[in-house]
Order: structure tokens, then sequence, then C-alpha cells
């Protein structure tokens, strides 16, 4: 037997046995889907059982080998460890999917990668992707689909056609359906639904339990061998092992923490910012999510302001001003930042006043002059970046954040002179600042506005977008075909870490921002600067500095 076909045939768990101190086991050929057929009296055990054969399946793979998208269009108890794995992993195992419309879409994103990889067989001259991955440099990562409660999505000829195309050609490429099918579902009335399910039941391996229980004789195996299940049947097959379900998850947590430490890659910020459905998602900065500037977009009032300000709160709260220095440019007159003054953190503070380019440019050249200081010891040191810096020698360098709110105000009315200056700060800030220890956030209603060079553009992986009015809008942030923010309510987000990347989107609702000004002030309790001396300016310049 070949390597490839070694990875093709896996054993599953689907229950114990009464009179053997034995699990029962039956091959699984992941070249065919697994289903599961059942009626509403049996949908507890058939969702048991299909819980427990995906995370066994997950468990025979390395973390990013194997992902696991959960389609559940609509609420229910059902796998529970599977949800509680993909939160508590923030989705390093997979992803879940709750509504038809994101179900719906990836359902094509997915016939979309079919196409791809086959390519990628036919380009390298292999069968399947098992022969692929074994002679890559780079495997693909093996996509598990437990398909579950789609009776609107499957009354779709689209999405029939993209099911049918991911059961027969999905496998060979490494994307393998474990499909739910409810007999006495409103699917099954539809005769496209009826016809889909009738052809791939001769095809999947799987279990037919309708009107059948644990222990009832019933179950009709589909394409498990004969002798097999007789003989599991004569030593007392007893379906389900659902108490195994809990170890199995904390293994496969354990084994993406072990991976991550491995890896020695970790983000230097990540503050949580709101969910994805039910899993937390951080604005996070660094090695492990390999972003180290950002972009943050929208139209006004859709609550950009409210983000900044549980990124600023929540990075002081959890990093000492020995770790987080902040430069903060606030060209909304001081709406935004000034609040901030008599914090430790903030060594600079910018509002515009009347010659308000001359010191804008200013703030950036400070905090652009600190990448030669520290470049020259990390040259001294024998290092390339800050955190072997700070890891080897007594000296601790802290991060140097600079976040500039209604950014298009360096560049709106500017000559062309002036525009190459900021361009030129901008782009050496952003192209060498990552291994300095410097890192940017710009913030602005349209990036229209924001002539930045494509090369410095391309250095903010991390591109966050509220509401937008126009698609020109959106892809002038994400840079590329991705409109996903045109149609988003207050406070929610596309989050996408991956330079705009559409398929990389997260649907984030931000969490509220609860006793801010009590936090604020107990932060300057706690890290005192220099005490705010005069009110909050109409339109004048003011530069705070802490002395460090």
């Amino acid at each position: 037997m070949s390597g490839a076909e070694r990875e093709r045939l896996r054993q599953v768990q689907i229950g114990t046995l009464d009179q053997l101190p034995h699990p029962a086991l039956v091959p699984y050929d992941t070249s065919r889907p697994w289903l599961m057929v059942h009626d509403d009296a049996s949908l507890p055990l058939a969702a048991q059982v299909c819980e427990g054969v995906a995370l066994q399946l997950l468990a025979q793979h390395a973390p990013d080998h194997a992902r696991l998208y959960l389609f559940e269009s609509a609420p229910s108890p059902n796998f529970a460890q599977i949800k509680r794995l993909l939160a508590a992993s923030h989705q390093r195992w997979g992803q879940h999917l709750l509504t038809v419309r994101d179900c719906l879409k990836h359902l094509t994103e997915l016939e979309e990668l079919t196409h791809r990889r086959f390519a990628l067989l036919a380009q390298a001259e292999v069968a399947d992707i098992h022969a692929y991955n074994a002679a890559a440099a780079h495997a693909e990562p093996v996509i598990y689909l437990l398909i579950s409660s789609l009776a609107s999505a499957l009354s779709e000829t689209q999405a029939l056609r993209q099911l049918a195309i991911l059961c027969e050609q999905g496998p060979a490429v490494g994307i393998i359906p474990l499909l739910l099918n409810n007999t006495e579902g409103k699917v099954s009335q539809e005769q496209l639904a009826r016809d889909f399910w009738q052809t791939a039941k001769g095809k999947p391996t799987g279990l037919d339990l309708r009107a059948s229980g644990p222990r009832m004789r019933s179950q009709q195996p589909l394409n498990i061998p004969a002798d097999l299940w007789t003989l599991l049947l004569r030593f007392g097959l007893r379906l389900g092992c659902e108490a195994l379900h809990r170890p199995w998850v904390e293994q496969l947590l354990a084994a993406a923490k072990e991976a991550a430490g491995s890896t020695g890659k970790q983000d230097f910020l990540q503050v949580p910012i709101g969910l994805d459905g039910l899993i937390p998602v951080c604005f996070s900065l660094g090695d492990a999510s390999g972003a180290y500037h950002a972009l943050i977009g929208g139209t006004t009032g859709t609550g950009k302001t409210t983000l900044l300000n549980n990124l600023l709160i929540n990075a002081c709260e959890t990093y000492s001003p020995d770790e987080l220095q902040l430069t903060l440019m606030d060209f909304k007159n001081g709406v935004s930042f000034w609040d901030y003054a008599g914090v430790a953190h903030v060594v600079r503070l910018y509002v515009p006043g009347e010659d308000q380019f001359t010191e804008a440019v200013a703030c950036l050249q400070q905090f652009e002059r600190q990448i030669d200081p520290r470049m020259a010891l990390f040259r001294t040191a024998r290092v390339t970046c800050l955190a072997d810096f700070n890891r080897q020698t007594k000296q601790r360098l802290p991060r140097a954040l600079l976040v500039v709110d209604e950014a298009q105000s360096l560049f709106e009315g500017r000559d062309y002179q002036q525009k190459a200056a900021v361009k030129r700060l901008i782009s050496h800030i952003a192209k060498q600042g990552r291994a300095a220890g410097l890192h940017i956030i710009l913030s602005t209603q349209s990036f229209q506005n924001l002539d930045l060079e494509a090369d410095a553009k391309d250095q903010f992986h991390l591109r966050i977008g509220f509401h937008h009015a126009t698609a020109m809008g959106c892809r002038a942030l994400m840079g590329r075909d991705n409109d996903a923010m045109l149609d988003l309510p207050q406070y929610t987000v596309i989050y996408n870490s991956h330079q705009g990347e559409e398929s990389k989107n997260r649907r984030v609702r931000l969490n509220d921002l609860p006793d801010f000004r009590v936090r604020l002030d107990a932060l300057k309790a706690r890290f005192p600067g220099t005490p705010q001396t005069t009110p909050k300016p109409d339109c004048l310049v003011t530069i705070i500095l802490t002395g460090r």
C-alpha cells in the first residue's frame, strides 16, 4: 500500500461493544464523503456519531494541516464540543458558519478551491492531494465539511450543484464532506434535493439511523463491509462515544498550543475587539499574525473612534509604558485622543492648529527618527529585530505605536512636495519599522484620499473595514475586489489580516466599551505621565512630551 493510500484509509470509532472491552471501529476511505441518514428522532444520535468522526479525523493531522468547517445555519445544541474547539482555538482548527448566507458563500469558495487544487495536481502530475502533499514543500490542508441543518440552503439549485461537485470531486483534492440528511426535514420535500440525496446515498460511507436508537438493530450501514457489521452487531454494538469527545478536543487544543509554541512566533499586541459569530477576535500585531501595521477605514459614525479607544485603553491596561509607547495624531481637533493626555504611555500627542502641515510632519519625523538608533543597537548586539534584542540583552526597548485618526488630513489640500514628504515618512516607517519595533495604525473615512505608495501600502497586512458607501472606497482599503463593507451595520467590521484577500474576511461585531472614563482615570493613576494642563483645544497645536 502506497503512502497516499494509507493517508486515504482511516479507522474511526462509531461506538462501543457491550460484550468486549473494545471500541467499535469501522474503516473509512476519505476518498468518499461520510453520510448520516436520519429522521427527527435519531438526529441527536446522528449528530453525536458524526461529531466523533470529525474529531477523530482532525486528530490524525498536525495543526494547520487540517481544518473543519461546521455548516449549521440554524441554532442547535448539537456539536457542542466541536463548537468549543473552534472557539477555544481561535479558528486554528476551523470555522463555525452560522447563517445560510455564510454557508452558501463558503460553498462557492470551496467549489473555486476545488478547481484551483485540480490545477495544482495537474501541474505536479499526481492523482490526488495526498500524493501532492507527500512531495510538496508546502502541504495543502485537508478540509472537512460537517454539513447540518441546511434545509433552506439545499433547496436552491446552485447550492445542490455545488455540494454535488464537492461530494464527487472534493475528496480527491482534500475537501471531504461529512453530511447529515434529515429525511423528515423540509429539504427532503424538494424534488431536486431528493434526487441529490438519492444519488449521493450510493457513494458515501456512513449509517442510516432512521427509527433507531443506540442499541436497536435497525441501523443500516452504508458502504461498511457486511461481515464487519455483522461482527459488530454480534458483540453488542452500541452507537455513540460522547464521553470521548471532550478528551479528543483537549488533545486537539494541546496540539495547537504546542505547535504555536514550537514556532517561536508570538504577537506583541493582542486586544480583544469583538466576536465573529461565537468566536472571540483579537486585534493582533506581531510575528504570529504576520501583520505589523494596520489600516482602519469607514464612513462617519460607524464606530472607528470606539474601536481606537478600545485598542488604546486595553493596550495600556495590558502593557506598561516600558513595553509600549504611543504617539497619537488626532485630526479631529482633540475629539479622539485628547483624553489620553496624562497617561504615561503617550509620549507625543498631536492636535492640529494653524500650521497644521509643518507640525504634523515634525511629529512623523520624531517617530521615524527612532529607527536608525535602534538598528544601530541591534547591529552591536548582533540581532536583527526588537524581539531578539530584548531576549538577548538586559536592555528593554518598548514597542512604539503611531496612531493617526483622520489620516486623510495628511494629504488633502497638500501640494506635490508636501505629499511626497508625508509619503516618504510613512513608507520608511512601514518598510523599516517592523524590525525596529515601530508600528503604524492609520484610520480614515476613505483611503481613496490617501496617496500611499503601493509597496508601502502592501506592508499594512491588517485591514479593518467599517461600512463604506461605494465599491471604490472598499477596494481602496482592501486593495482588491473586496466589497464586503457595503452592507455592514454600525459597530460591525470586516477584519482581514491578509492584505484584503477576500477569502480571509472575518465579519466581527465589535465589543462595547464599558466604564471608559473610570478605566482611563485608573490608568492615569497607575501610570501617571505629563499632566494635562490646558483644556481641549479648538484649533491649537498641542504636542505633549513625557520626556521618554
